[in-house]
């Protein structure tokens, strides 16, 4: 079983292990509620709900649904919340022209903004349910999901003890320092998308991932406003961060822990 932090302190560094842990989490999401429940069976976690909404508008976006899982450990009191991200270079890039938004008082990206605000009541309404005063909350997601978990944490944060947020390749949300505690972005150094919406920043702490290439998986140009990269979609694709994460993991041990609760292969 997975044991996430259930006292919220400030990590002086980052935790590969969790990092792992909450990127399972997020390539978890991309699959249906039936598939979402298989995942978690072995992890400790009970999927609480899966949300999937429709979004009216698609033209900010480039998605007609927004999704995500609210998952928790009772006995531990801790919930994870796992944003869907993107499926393709053209829902990751067509975001990237979007207008600045003030978001509790901090200038954001507008189209994830609005994104969230499609499943944002009914997220609240499972949270309400499941979350008591001693729970901490843990957001996580894969390039655009990633960016939904940075709107949401910084929606909730003064309602719910935020435990963290893990996200995964996510382009740039905000212009200032939304000021979350254990909020950790990881890209790989040459994955393009976290440097989509030049026009913002990131914010937090940065895990960097990039120490061995990657098999490409298909060759795109992308537009981000101001910049054009040439490059392989293959090292922004949520499996080949998990790749990566594992190879910071020393302990063959907890390799194997994960590997089993996960049904990975270990790395031997």
């Amino acid at each position: 079983m997975i044991k996430i932090p259930s006292k919220i302190d400030v990590q002086p560094s980052i935790s590969w292990e969790m990092a792992f842990v909450f990127a399972n989490f997020s390539l978890f999401s991309y699959d249906d509620e039936s598939g979402i429940k298989s995942k978690l069976k072995n992890t400790g976690f009970d999927l609480k709900k899966f949300i999937q909404k429709s979004a009216r508008d698609r033209n900010w976006l480039g998605r007609r649904k927004i999704e995500c899982f609210v998952a928790a450990d009772e006995e531990c009191k801790t919930v994870v919340i796992s944003f869907r991200g993107t499926e393709s270079f053209s829902e990751a890039t067509i975001s990237s022209t979007s207008n600045k938004s003030k978001f509790h008082g901090i200038l954001s990206h507008d189209g994830y903004v609005k994104a969230y605000g499609v499943i944002k009541d009914s997220l609240l309404a499972v949270l309400n349910n499941c979350v008591s005063s001693d729970t901490v909350i843990y957001f996580t997601g894969h390039s655009l999901g990633g960016s939904l978990a940075q709107v949401a944490a910084l929606d909730l944060k003064e309602i719910y003890s935020i435990g963290g947020i893990y996200t995964f390749g996510q382009p740039k949300v905000f212009k200032s320092d939304p000021h979350i505690s254990n909020n950790w972005y990881i890209v790989h150094k040459n994955d393009p998308v976290p440097e989509l919406n030049p026009a913002f920043k990131h914010f937090g702490r940065c895990g960097q991932l990039g120490t061995r290439s990657l098999e490409p998986t298909g060759i795109a140009f992308i537009d981000a406003g101001k910049y054009w990269w040439y490059a392989s979609f293959g090292h922004h694709k949520n499996v080949n961060y998990i790749k990566e994460i594992k190879t910071k993991i020393n302990s063959r041990d907890v390799n194997r822990q994960y590997a089993e609760i996960f049904n990975q292969p270990n790395i031997a």
